[in-house]
């Protein structure tokens, strides 16, 4: 919750001091973290980091998502035809 809190202050800060468009950029670069927070806690989405492709037992979707991209974010959805999707 301190967090939280801590964020959306940062984010006000900022905001005070820019244009609308950086204001904007902020505030959606807020919400994506908050957003990914929240989706990394999910079921599904521990179930997908923490497995592993065949041919590499040893190394996880995690890890190789991590080596690979800068900042991986992880999101869980239903699809319309309620399959569980991350």
């Amino acid at each position: 919750m301190k967090l939280l809190c801590l964020l959306f202050t940062l984010a006000a800060l900022f905001c005070a001091g820019c244009s609308s468009s950086v204001a904007d950029s902020i505030g959606k670069d807020v919400e994506d973290t908050l957003s990914n927070t929240q989706h990394a806690k999910n079921r599904y989405v521990q179930m997908v980091k923490n497995g592993h492709p065949n041919e590499y037992p040893n190394r996880t979707y995690e890890q190789a998502f991590s080596n690979f991209f800068a900042q991986p974010q992880w999101k869980y959805f239903k699809s319309d035809d309620q399959q569980n999707v991350v």
